[in-house]
């Protein structure tokens, strides 16, 4: 695996998340007073000199890259200077023109910056600063990734990421110190910083797995060909693993490196964001699922050995053993390291909630495993049952591997699916209200709902098509059950498990509020707040239950109170009650914040 058939597809991802999580955020701040009295240069002008500074940008890169590219040809490969002319036409040409474009509106955007500091919390500048980090980034990665493969000599010389390593180094510590000299003043532009910080951290940790986990397959794999498998040439055998050993330790060394500067130095003293709860969810529910689904590859191997549904010798039969053990053992070690520091920072009120997020979705890998059990059991059974009416002679041993199936996935789903969810139950018997109204509880009860149901109505569909379809044609035959059992399997196995879950989803209706009570008028709440507050705001829409618009106070006196839940209440109660339908919360020294209404 080259990481340059990685990062191609990495680029286009982030721009898309990037691009996903500016709506987002464009559509909150469209709320507040701020962003509808802009004293900036405007949502329209931000666009154009940010999306033509960005293409530009780019384009300028290519252009020096394809220039030096073509100088570094003719200085080591010896080439003539005819032979590298039209990749320096290129480079100059794209050189030239991008320059100037990008020098005007870049300048422009630097005066803007300096005349008017709200320009420096603007989301399109954040997005279009770490849109650039990203991409710099991830081809950074890539060309580091060729240039050490080449000291290591396990590839050709790579005139173009040596050509362009500089260009992408400048571009991302420039946009760096930029971000870092003018920080994150808004929830909003926090969350960008974080999305470029886990997404970055994350690519980085799975190609160091990768490149960590190849070496390890390659020896494994090497010694076990050499003990069990056909005799090869030693001299060949032992070129090919150090080639292959150096490739995977250039993309380990990569990727070891995005993950520690951007999990362990950029994001250290970041905590209990929305995101970085998203990437330890991922790192180490990914990693559960990577070992387990693993050692459930591993056990139907060997059942399927054991049941003699293998024709082959044992040394074939078993001959991606090595690297199915090495993905196993990634994968417990990302579930144990990450679960750890997960359950490290999960302190406090964050507590509850992570273990009770973890937990639902670690049952729902054990009872995706018990599904698929249930749905090879009913399948096998009917193929089973129709060819004993069949009259043609066929495998009577074609069901060892389906049962070696079986057994493997439950043996991985019943101890999963049965810890956690005992789990879950004994925390629901302490707490019924607070677990049967907590969104995790609902999101997997639905979801195993909403499942449970589509495969039912595609499963009971099937089934009935291919009856009538049969009977019309007057062709009922053990065919027709040979065609009925995928679907019968699909409808058989969700009415298997969608009693039990319906059960749960009744009783948890006793603690639901109740819907025929008037709830609370929401009001159309604005509360000025200084630079870099953001507790304030979420203080008081914790007490609301609603989100409130924020407008920023520029004034030199700008101070943000500190409220305590009773305050909180307290001017909760005095917006419900006031009498207009807009409020603006104003800060005191006194009351912490005045309440004043108006329609």
């Amino acid at each position: 695996m080259g990481i340059l058939d990685i990062i191609p597809t990495l680029i286009p991802l982030a721009i898309v998340g990037g691009i996903a999580y500016a709506i987002y955020a464009w559509r909150k701040r469209a709320l507040d007073s701020d962003a509808n009295h802009d004293p900036g240069m405007g949502t329209l002008k931000r666009l154009y000199f940010y999306g033509i500074s960005f293409a530009a940008l780019m384009t300028l890169v290519a252009g020096i890259s394809l220039a030096v590219q073509s100088l570094l040809n003719v200085l080591f490969d010896g080439a003539a200077f005819s032979l590298s002319s039209n990749e320096l036409a290129w480079g100059l040409s794209l050189l030239i023109v991008a320059l100037p474009i990008w020098f005007f509106h870049w300048r422009f955007i630097l005066r803007s910056v300096a005349a008017m500091p709200v320009e420096s919390r603007s989301i399109i500048r954040k997005v279009y600063i770490y849109l650039t980090l990203g991409v710099a980034l991830g081809f950074l990665a890539a060309v580091s990734y060729e240039i050490l493969k080449w000291a290591m000599r396990a590839g050709e010389f790579p005139e173009f990421s040596l050509a362009s390593i500089l260009p992408w180094a400048m571009i991302w510590g420039y946009h760096w110190q930029i971000e870092s000299a003018e920080g994150q003043r808004s929830m909003e532009t926090r969350g960008i910083r974080r999305l470029y910080l886990y997404a970055a951290s994350l690519v980085g940790g799975g190609m160091f797995a990768v490149g960590v986990g190849a070496m390890v397959h390659t020896l494994l794999q090497d010694g076990y060909s050499a003990l069990f498998l056909t005799q090869v040439t030693i001299s060949d055998q032992a070129g090919v693993a150090r080639e292959s050993l150096r490739t995977d330790l250039s993309i380990a060394i990569v990727g070891g490196a995005m993950y520690w500067t951007h999990w362990h130095r950029f994001a250290l003293d970041d905590r209990n964001s929305i995101l970085r709860w998203i990437a330890l969810f991922i790192a180490s529910v990914g990693g559960a699922a990577t070992a387990l689904g693993s050692v459930g590859v591993m056990a139907s191997t060997t059942l399927s050995w054991l049941l003699g549904g293998a024709n082959e010798r044992a040394a074939l039969h078993f001959e991606d053993m090595p690297g199915v053990l090495v993905v196993a053992s990634a994968g417990v070690i990302a579930w144990a390291l990450f679960r750890r520091r997960m359950l490290i920072e999960a302190v406090g009120e964050y507590a509850t909630p992570v273990r009770r997020i973890y937990d639902h979705l670690m049952a729902a890998f054990g009872l995706t495993a018990l599904s698929g059990a249930s749905f090879v059991i009913f399948n096998t059974a009917l193929a089973t049952f129709a060819e004993a009416l069949s009259v043609s002679i066929t495998d009577s041993d074609a069901w060892r591997s389906p049962v070696a199936a079986i057994l493997a996935m439950l043996l991985i789903g019943v101890p999963v699916w049965g810890y956690y969810w005992r789990r879950l139950r004994l925390a629901y018997a302490t707490d019924s209200e607070s677990e049967a109204t907590a969104l995790s509880h609902r999101v997997y009860i639905f979801a195993i709902l909403g499942a449970g149901a589509l495969a039912f109505l595609g499963g009971g569909g099937g089934t009935l098509f291919v009856i009538l379809r049969d009977l019309l044609d007057a062709a009922l035959s053990v065919e027709t059950l040979r065609d009925l059992t995928p679907a019968i399997g699909f409808a058989l196995t969700s009415a298997l498990f969608l009693p039990y879950h319906w059960a749960i989803y009744r009783a948890d209706q006793a603690y639901q509020p109740d819907e025929s009570e008037p709830s609370a008028v929401s009001k159309r709440v604005t509360i000025l707040v200084a630079d870099g507050d953001s507790a304030l705001t979420q203080t008081i829409e914790d007490a609301l239950g609603y989100p409130i618009r924020q407008a920023h106070w520029s004034d030199p006196e700008a101070f943000a109170p500190t409220l305590d839940e009773e305050q909180a209440a307290r001017i909760a109660d005095e917006i419900s009650q006031s009498s207009g339908s807009n409020v603006l919360l104003i800060p005191h020294e006194v009351a912490g914040l005045k309440v004043i209404s108006y329609d």
